[in-house]
């Protein structure tokens, strides 16, 4: 994929993380130069990108974090089950993939991305790695606190 084309695909994933978790938590989230999730135990949900750009979106938080913001997603109580966890954070990920992938078939007059569903990891020190992938990351950081988008397309595919 060409530098052009990326950055256009990178500022959408950017623009739909922004303004779904404005929605979602009505809180703003500042994209960050870098960061890194502190937390020893963290969450991690992986939805793949098909059609003619091929790759996948890795929404990744703290534990901490990520039972907060489910918490608001839940209008403030408490999930009922720690399982909850994964749901609200499959959904917060399928939402902004979902816009993501609209704004771009949009921008590009064509249906290129189809979402798959997503698939979720909690554990400690996390690292996923997904080796014929190349991918950039996107760092946000806000009130509620730290979410790293990694999005990732195969190499040398044409698009």
């Amino acid at each position: 994929m060409n530098k052009d084309k990326l950055d256009t695909v990178m500022k959408y994933i950017s623009s739909a993380f922004e303004s779904v978790s404005l929605e979602l938590a009505e809180s703003e989230y500042k994209k960050a130069d870098s960061l890194s999730i502190d937390e020893e135990n963290s969450v991690a949900v992986i939805i793949g990108i098909a059609g003619t750009m091929k790759g996948r979106i890795i929404l990744h938080s703290g534990l901490k974090t990520a039972y907060g913001f489910t918490k608001i997603m839940n209008c403030g109580d408490p999930l009922d089950k720690k399982e909850d966890l994964f749901l609200y954070m499959a959904e917060f990920a399928n939402m902004i993939c979902g816009r993501s992938t609209t704004y771009i078939n949009n921008e590009f007059k064509e249906r290129k991305l189809w979402l798959t569903p997503p698939a979720i990891f909690a554990g400690k020190n996390l690292q996923l790695v997904t080796p014929t992938v190349c991918s950039e990351q996107l760092f946000f950081s806000g009130d509620k606190g730290k979410f790293i988008l990694d999005v990732g397309f195969e190499e040398g595919k044409k698009s």
